[in-house]
Formats: C-alpha cells, structure tokens, sequence
C-alpha cells in the first residue's frame, strides 16, 4: 500500500499492479475508489475518505485520477474471542462471518462457559457491548442474535456461575455448589430439606442473575422461570435461585389449653391440628363447646371432644382465625336422701355409687329401689337395691350402678310417704342446678 505516480488514462488494475498486486487475502469483488481520501501511515485504509467514485468488482476497471485513493478490501475479517472458549485468540473468518461463526472456530464454549451471557464489542463503536444468548442462537441459527460480524469485533465468553441459591422453607438456606444435570429435588436435598411449613405446591425458580449474593436479592416476576408442584422436578441452571414459599397459617388459640397465644401450622390444617399445636386441651378446659371465630362469618361452636372419639379431623382453620376453648362446666348433682347434698366435679368413667360416694352416701331413710337419674331431657329410675333402714348397703357388684355423663343429677327420695311440697321444691332445684351444669 502507498502512494503511486501512474500516466494519464491509467486505470484501476493499472494502479494495483502499481502497488505489486492483490495478496492472496485481497477481494477483488469489493474495491472502492475514493476521491480525495488520505492514506494514514502504515495502513492501507483510507481514513477521512472523500466522495466515492467507484464501488464493485475490480474486473470493471474503471479510470483513476490524481488524488484518488483505491481500497481493496480483504476477504477475511479479523475477530478476536475470548473467555470460556477451547482456544481462545484473534482469527480470521471470512467476510459475512456470524458469531456463531466464530465461536465455532475457537472449538466452541467450554463446560463452565455461560452460553446466555456472550458479549459481542464492536470495533470502534461506542456504548456498552451487545449481550448475546447463545442458547437461543443454537436453537435457531437464524435468529438475529447470530449478528454477522466486522473486522475487529471482540466476543467475551464469561464464566458461568456454578451455583445454585435455595431461599425460604428449606432447612439450611444458603448458596449450594452447582452439579451437572442438577434437578429441583436435588437442589433440596442438599439444603436439608423442606420445613415443616413449606409449600412445596408453590416452588419458584428465578433465572438470570449472579447469585454470589442471592440471599439478599430481592427476586422480580420478570426473572421466574417455574412456579409449581415440587412433584414436577425440571433440572435447574447455574444461577438460578430456587424459592420454597411458606404455607404456614398462623391462628390464635385462647382458653384452657397448654399454650395459649398463636400457634402456625401448616395449610389446609384442621382445629384439631391447631389445638394440638397450642398443646391440647387443659384439663379444665371443655372441648365439646370450642369456638372458632373467623373474620367475615359468623362464629361456630365445634365438638373437639366428639371429633376425637369419632377418628373425625374437623372444620380447616385459615389464617387469622381465633378458637376459645371454654372451662369446662363438669359437674353432677346428687340430691334427696343423701348426708351432703350439693355439686361434684364429674370424673371420666363415674358411675353412680361414685357420685352417692362422693355426696356421703344415703341417709337412713333413702328409698334407694327409685333413683332417680336426669340426663338432659332423658330420666331413668334406677333400683339400687338394699335398705339402709334395715341395715343394708348398696353393692356395686349387684345392683344396677349405671356410667354418668357431666351435666347429670342424680336424686335420691326418702322411703317414707313422698311429700309433695317437698318434690317440688326439689324440681325447682334441680331445674336451677341443669341451668348451671350445662350452660
């Protein structure tokens, strides 16, 4: 390349034998003339080129004049890659070139490469440098992130990060090494495990970040790559960071159970489970008439006792409810004839000689052949059998001694003539006492 002193009418083969003829690299298809370009200094490019005279093949031939400047493009381009490839350098392509093109002559992208993250810097060009993904490349060559590349253009493959973040419900969050071929299970089985409390039917995986620091991260919807069962299980990348959301409900629990204050189980948790969570029933406390109260709706009254007898789970809590657990009002009635008349606390099991027991036993003149025993709206007579006035005395073993349920009041008449005033005034007690024993 250089300057040439060339006789009138020469034309433009005339001017590139002047310069000892193309190289082996020179495209005689695209050679440009310039008018008034300058040639800089041991380039063979014209830099501050003038108007255009010619562009096309060389076998044209047109004319040259003074002054002009005859470019001969080469038919390769220079193009350097580096980072993560096989054999990273500067190469020549030919012109046309894409990245795909040149990743391919470095042996192509190293195991620990990133294929989303190539850089392409272009020659000259100010700004950052364009981020290609290359996966999406090898999916469809076509795609127009396969940019056809210039002279002096610069590809970077960086190192992929080789981690994987596990956040949330997970034994041992933190940032895990990455194994090839690694799967959502995976990734859990390495933290420890999920929690008690996860919700592994709402997984989350986010895609497209660093995760160095991922524990501090504040994940976006524009980076989820899955949401779903953990059944569902798709392999993980490196960098992703895997979210276990929590399923916990927190319900308030009040009354007579062991803790008392607000407890968290899992969704789709039953009052029975809540309890249970709160440490059960106290032994003061009522199960048969829990409350559940629920913004919104009304409260309900649930028979915690029944469900437990009958194997049953009971109504689902959800967040935000409240249960009381009532004292228990466990009492039975022992009246008539008997040396101290009054309210005894119910014991599971008491039978009726229990409770006769407990209020001191019949007087002398207990009619203990008529009983009495009222249940709610049920009454039944029962014939113990004996006569304290003949010196005789209940046997449990052969008389009739019946189970009594809490709530149950038991009279016992005299023997002698029934006065009538007298049942009446006891009726009238007795009806005060079922309004307290079972409200």
């Amino acid at each position: 390349p250089g300057g040439y002193s060339l006789p009138r009418g020469a034309k433009l083969l005339d001017a590139i034998a002047a310069a000892s003829g193309p190289t082996q690299k020179a495209s005689l298809e695209d050679v440009t003339i310039y008018k008034g370009g300058v040639i800089a200094e041991g380039m063979g490019a014209p830099i501050g080129a003038g108007k255009v005279l010619f562009s096309g093949k060389v076998t044209e031939n047109p004319e040259v004049r003074p002054g002009d400047v005859v470019h001969v493009e080469s038919r390769f381009i220079s193009v350097s890659v580096f980072g993560r490839v096989s054999r990273p350098g500067t190469m020549e392509l030919p012109r046309g070139a894409r990245v795909l093109d040149a990743v391919g002559a470095v042996g192509g992208i190293l195991a620990d490469g990133d294929h989303t993250q190539v850089s392409l810097t272009r020659s000259g060009a100010e700004g950052p440098a364009d981020s290609i993904d290359l996966d999406k490349v090898l999916r469809d060559p076509g795609d127009a992130a396969n940019r056809p590349l210039s002279d002096g253009d610069l590809i970077y493959v960086p190192q992929v990060s080789r981690q994987v973040a596990v956040m949330g419900e997970v034994v041992r969050p933190g940032v895990y090494q990455y194994a090839q071929d690694m799967t959502l299970m995976d990734v859990l089985a390495t933290a420890g495990g999920p929690t008690r409390m996860a919700d592994l039917e709402q997984v989350r995986v986010y895609r497209g970040e660093d995760v160095d620091d991922a524990l501090t991260l504040s994940v976006a919807d524009d980076r989820l790559r899955y949401v779903g069962d953990l059944k569902s299980n798709p392999r993980v990348r490196p960098g992703d960071i895997v979210m276990i959301p929590s399923g916990a409900i927190r319900v308030q629990v009040l009354g007579r159970v062991a803790r008392t204050g607000e407890v968290e189980v899992r969704k789709g948790a039953t009052v029975l489970d809540a309890i249970s969570a709160a440490g059960g029933i106290s032994a003061s406390g009522d199960g048969s008439r829990v409350v559940l109260t629920r913004e919104g709706a009304e409260s309900r009254e649930i028979d915690v006792d029944a469900l437990l007898a009958g194997g049953g789970s009971g109504f689902e809590v959800a967040y935000g409810d409240v249960l009381f657990v009532p004292e228990a009002n466990r009492k039975v009635a022992v009246m008539g004839s008997v040396l101290r008349p009054g309210l005894y606390d119910f014991k599971p099991g008491m039978r009726l000689v229990e409770a006769l027991a407990m209020a001191g036993g019949t007087t002398a003149t207990a009619n203990l052949s008529k009983v009495m025993v009222y249940s709610g709206d049920e009454a039944a007579e029962i014939a113990l059998g004996g006569s304290p006035s003949k010196g005789e005395y209940i046997d449990p073993t052969k008389g009739n001694n019946p189970a009594l349920a809490f709530g149950d009041i038991v009279i016992v008449p005299p023997a002698k003539s029934i006065n009538w005033s007298q049942i009446s005034a006891m009726l009238t007690i007795m009806n005060q006492l079922m309004s307290i024993i079972t409200r």
